[in-house]
């Protein structure tokens, strides 16, 4: 069991001392961290009742072993478990405590604490963060594979805070956020001593995530962090806006040493902006695979380390970017003229024999690529002529790897010509290929006379006499210390003869260390005379250091006066700092304050703010109720003007008709008037001629002829009638009256 040997499996004291023991002493020992490396046997339970674990070590019966020592307490133990069971719903069990223990013992000893893939969730993490805060015996976490996410990581934000011993945080495929990542990359802008860290994801689910949001706290943390030189962000949907945001911050970098950002989709834009950014900071290895680099994104990189000659890149790793002979192209012709890339990975691409020509020319004048890795790039036999060719010349490549093309016997026979002249190449691979009989025949016999490889894999290829050849060559050959023939068909009797030969190569190998340390030393005397005389400056530089010694020794009491005389103003400043804090605490509150009271006046506005709204909305939906029913009357009154216009129209016809009847009886009645008027006239002159001529007779005749006269003038109603029927009865009723009036 990995537990404290004071206390067993249920919980009841196993250990008594011959003498009463009080409560500070077994906290004392509780203290001291000792831990057995398995579980007590029965029979060592009454030994455990007679000694102590302080006695043995003094005794030196009971030595630890301090790479499988657990630093944790019991407590702590069955704290982490008790989370564990929180985070998956489990029932806390004796039995599976126990196996809990075992595992810790395991996984959490010396400076590594791990608890890989164990389902912990947010409660596991506050309960890290428990017992490493004041624990400083782990340099190494590794929790990759859990579903701590941001909450989780939130806790172990703060363990980075209070912690001085962690190197190394694994946190992979944890279902992180940006919440998550915002909270642990501002814990890591002041953390002096996390070197490492690991945010990338493994395949399957809780990838994290953390995205832009994230991205934005990265970069204020590379501003200002001066520790952390190793960080994998593979796989986090960072996208071109992520990397921008995170080249911001190495640009003001220069601890960062390693880079890893796979599969976060930058793609072209992306590549720009890690090209401008190279120019400002120091990395040495970037890997960008899966990012859908293309030509293009590799052209503007070759140009960028073409123009500014990066001094720290050394290792690029594109693989799966789509990338053909055409990116090729532009990246041989910037590592013509810089020689600072030590390793290039294309594994994936596109690159075809074409780009297989460009990199052979460039590998005969380039003395930097010392490993070139081209697995999966369409390459055929004419790829491999090329690279036969530049083999001969080239005296820096010790590692190629063509696994997976489409490589024949042809093929491999230019290479297997070209090991027979190299003198560098110690590792090729060239399994996953199409090789038979032929040019496994003619690979054997290249072994025969190459003395420098050491690594050989021709796995899963079409040979299978060829393995009797190479059995014979392997017999010969002793510099060859790895082959990997696997399914290749060859005979028991040759995977015999290979790994004996092999393992007599290792044997050979490791034997020869001191002829080898022999030669380094006969290659160091011959620089003798040049180590004399880097002696004799030594001694004259340690003759001036001694003689600064003195001042620099008045220089230290110097320092000593001024650390005296700044402590005191330091310790001044405190409390002036104390007090300042103290009256900043106060504000803040005041300002809280304020700030409540200001809320709760925001939210009484706000809401009375609604209601006016509220009521402002139901008004308008009334107005605009209002105006649909003006519209529907408004065109129901200019319809009823129609209709009205329409009946009006006949009756204003005949009303016209009549008054020009009516016009036309006022002319035939003053015509009749003046013809009465002339009647009457002469009328009075009869009346007058009568009376004078004959007297009474003449009378009788006067009066008749004047009734006569008067009746034929005077108008009656039956001839108006015949005029026309009248509508309006004033005008036509006053037409009688008129003529009476002139009777």
């Amino acid at each position: 069991m990995a537990g404290p040997i004071h206390q067993g499996r249920t919980g009841s004291p196993t250990r008594r001392s011959p003498t009463r023991r009080t409560q500070q002493d077994d906290e004392q020992d509780s203290r001291k961290n000792l831990l057995l490396h398995k579980s007590l046997t029965p029979g060592l339970l009454i030994a455990a009742s007679l000694t102590s674990p302080e006695e043995l070590i003094d005794k030196n019966l009971l030595e630890l072993n301090e790479d499988s020592r657990v630093s944790l307490q019991l407590s702590d133990i069955k704290l982490l478990y008790k989370a564990k069971c929180e985070d998956q719903n489990l029932q806390v069990l004796p039995k599976r405590e126990d196996r809990f223990l075992e595992l810790i013992h395991k996984s959490c000893s010396g400076l590594l604490f791990s608890l890989k893939e164990h389902g912990l969730g947010k409660e596991s993490g506050e309960a890290i963060y428990q017992v490493l805060s004041n624990n400083q015996s782990y340099s190494i976490l590794e929790l990759c594979g859990n579903r701590l996410r941001d909450d989780g990581t939130k806790a172990l934000s703060q363990l980075l805070e209070v912690n001085d011993s962690l190197v190394r945080l694994d946190l992979r495929s944890n279902d992180i956020g940006g919440k998550g990542g915002d909270a642990l990359f501002k814990s890591l802008r002041h953390n002096c001593t996390l070197t490492s860290l690991d945010l990338s994801g493994l395949s399957g689910i809780n990838r994290n995530h953390i995205g832009i949001k994230g991205a934005v706290s990265l970069c204020s943390m590379l501003q200002v962090n001066r520790v952390l030189s190793q960080i994998n962000l593979g796989s986090n949907g960072m996208g071109a806006d992520g990397i921008k945001l995170l080249c911001n911050g190495l640009k003001n970098n220069h601890v960062l040493t390693e880079l890893d950002i796979s599969s976060n989709n930058m793609g072209i834009q992306g590549c720009e902006y890690i090209a401008n950014c190279l120019r400002f900071c120091s990395l040495k290895r970037l890997i960008m695979e899966r990012n859908m680099v293309c030509d293009r994104g590799l052209t503007v990189l070759s140009n960028m380390l073409k123009q500014h000659h990066n001094n720290t890149l050394r290792h690029l790793n594109i693989s799966e970017n789509k990338i053909t002979h055409l990116g090729v192209r532009d990246m041989c012709s910037m590592l013509k003229l810089d020689n600072m890339l030590h390793t290039i990975k294309l594994d994936g691409n596109e690159v075809g024999d074409k780009g297989v020509e460009e990199l052979s020319a460039m590998l005969e004048v380039n003395k930097s690529v010392v490993n070139l890795t081209l697995s999966k790039n369409e390459i055929q036999d004419l790829g491999c002529s090329y690279i036969g060719k530049c083999m001969r010349i080239n005296r820096t490549l010790r590692k190629l790897n063509l696994s997976s093309n489409y490589i024949e016997d042809p093929g491999i026979i230019y290479i297997a010509n070209a090991l027979k002249e190299n003198k560098c190449l110690s590792w090729l691979d060239v399994g996953h290929n199409r090789i038979g009989d032929e040019g496994g025949v003619v690979l054997a016999k290249s072994l025969l006379s190459n003395q420098c490889l050491q690594w050989l894999s021709i796995k899963e290829n079409d040979m299978r006499v060829a393995g009797e050849h190479i059995a014979d060559a392997m017999r010969k050959n002793n510099t060859l210390m790895f082959l990997d023939f696997t399914y290749n068909n060859f005979s028991y009797k040759s995977y015999s003869f290979i790994s004996d030969a092999l393992k007599r190569n290792i044997r050979r190998y490791e034997g020869g260390a001191k002829d080898r340390l022999k030669k380094q030393i006969t290659d160091l005397q011959k620089n003798e005379q040049i180590l004399s005389k880097v002696n004799l400056l030594t001694r004259k530089e340690i003759e001036l250091r001694e003689s600064a010694d003195d001042k620099y020794v008045q220089e230290q009491e110097n320092i000593a006066a001024l650390n005296d005389k700044y402590s005191q103003e330091i310790a001044e400043a405190k409390s002036l700092l104390q007090n300042k804090h103290q009256e900043r605490r106060d504000a803040e509150a005041r300002f809280q304050q304020k700030m409540d009271q200001f809320a709760v006046e925001i939210h009484t506005a706000n809401q009375e703010q609604r209601k006016l709204e509220q009521r402002i909305d139901s008004e308008r939906e009334r107005v605009v109720r209002l105006k649909k029913e003006v519209l529907m009357v408004s065109e129901a009154i200019e319809l009823s003007k129609k209709r009205a216009d329409l009946e009006k129209k006949p009756y204003l016809m005949e009303l016209e008709n009549e008054e020009r009847r009516l016009m036309v009886a006022k002319e035939k009645n003053k015509t009749e008037e003046s013809e009465y008027d002339i009647l009457k006239k002469k009328l009075k002159a009869l009346e007058k001629l009568a009376t004078s001529e004959s007297g009474g007779g003449m009378s009788l005749l006067t009066g008749s002829v004047s009734a006569n006269a008067r009746a034929s003038a005077t108008p009656t109603k039956s001839n108006l009638r015949g005029v026309g029927t009248p509508v309006d009865r004033s005008s036509a009723s006053s037409t009688p009256t008129k003529g009476k009036k002139n009777k």
